[in-house]
């Protein structure tokens, strides 16, 4: 009985594992994309203030944030899909 609840508690912590490996990447997307955005329209605001008034470079700042941000977004659920899929075709 004892050797039974061992394999299982096993094979749970095991599933367990898996997922988190899997989900690891896809659990900091919001924090990358936030950062880089924060970092763009800091990056804007401060320039805005050297040259002296307006808001032209944060606007800039902030579109050009949102683009990196959404380029490393895709680009890492697109990698860990492609990845999916060849573990998929090797599985069959």
């Amino acid at each position: 009985m004892e050797s039974k609840r061992n394999k299982n508690s096993s094979k749970t912590t095991d599933d367990q594992s898996r997922i988190i490996r899997e989900l690891a990447p896809y659990l900091t997307l919001g924090w990358q994309l936030g950062i880089t955005f924060g970092l763009f329209a800091l990056g804007g605001w401060w320039l805005d203030k050297q040259s002296g008034g307006g808001s032209t470079w944060t606007v800039v700042g902030s579109a050009l944030g949102f683009v990196v941000g959404m380029y490393s977004f895709f680009k890492t659920v697109l990698k860990k899909d492609n990845k999916k899929q060849a573990k998929d075709k090797k599985e069959l």
